[in-house]
């Protein structure tokens, strides 16, 4: 009775500990957790509200027409990326990829889903502004994607990107009108891990400030001021592709007083992954020799 007793304890503990090996191994090896933000706008005006320009006669006053953009890219266990670069309407501007990760990054201005398992790991921010006046349009491209997990680790991995665009103006009595389309791109998807979670988000921002940097006016649109989420494979994957035309009015301006209107551009995600603490294991461990010592004892 004690041979076969101990036998069925062995055969126990070591199937027990097989289980354990593969119920934590897609935990720890499986968990790639993926999030895409994208916001493209191009044919951005700003004119009087009866359609006039905003410039001074003749034409392009671009020191008073500022551009700017920044990203920040971040990977559990990698050196962080960061980038930064500022300009003026009416001449492109660009700023290095952020890329934080194992790689290999995907190539500057893909301003497309590049993430798909095996192209890289890791997360990266990049944006660029077209050249363009208020009165002809100008475009901003902005995107930051995260994909996956180095086997085994855990931790949080996020990328932030940033445009803004800065015109200085001269009140005339009537309000300015901001006009843009801005294609919207968002993703996040998990598999069903312990920990795992993926987010994306976009938010644009257009502010009218007096002489005095006194915030007046302030549009958030709604339709694309967006974020989607997964989490631990619920829902698998969460997605937004949608093309919007944007129309925003602002009050109207005291005619001879100055003014600032900016518009900006903001894109971030986050990925989370979590492995099995060890004394998770552990407890899991535990149990299986108390199950095991209690049939043993019932054997007896």
């Amino acid at each position: 009775m004690q041979s076969s007793t101990g036998g069925w304890l062995r055969r126990t503990l070591f199937a027990g500990a097989a289980a354990l090996a593969v119920a934590a191994a897609p935990i720890a090896a499986e968990a790639a957790p993926y999030a895409y933000a994208s916001n493209q706008i191009t044919n951005l005006t700003v004119t009087y509200a009866d359609g006039s320009s905003i410039l001074a006669p003749g034409g392009t006053n671009l020191a008073q027409a500022n551009t700017s953009i920044s990203g920040s890219a971040f990977f559990t266990g990698f050196a962080p990326g960061g980038s930064f670069n500022s300009g003026v309407v009416g001449a492109a501007l660009e700023m290095p990829q952020a890329f934080s990760g194992p790689g290999p990054a995907p190539g500057e201005n893909t301003f497309n889903p590049a993430g798909a398992p095996g192209t890289f790991i890791g997360t990266r921010a990049d944006a660029n502004i077209g050249a363009g006046t208020a009165q002809t349009g100008v475009a901003v491209n902005n995107v930051v994607e995260g994909y996956g997990v180095v086997s085994g680790t855990s931790g949080t991995s996020t990328a932030n990107n940033t445009a803004t665009i800065t015109w200085s103006v001269v009140g005339t009595g009537q309000g300015l009108l901001v006009q843009f389309n801005d294609l919207i791109q968002l993703i996040a998807s998990t598999a069903v891990a312990f920990g795992e979670s993926a987010t994306a988000t976009i938010a644009n921002t257009l502010q009218l400030r007096n002489a005095a940097g006194v915030l007046i006016f302030e549009a958030a649109p709604a339709e694309i001021n967006r974020q989607v989420g997964s989490g631990a494979g619920v829902p698998p994957t969460a997605s937004i592709n949608e093309t919007h035309s944007i129309s925003i009015l602002t009050p109207a301006l005291v005619s001879g007083q100055s003014y600032t209107v900016s518009l900006t551009s903001q894109a971030t995600q986050s990925i989370t992954v979590g492995v099995p603490e060890p004394a998770t294991l552990a407890l899991l461990g535990a149990g299986l020799l108390g199950l095991a010592a209690v049939r043993r004892r019932k054997a007896a």
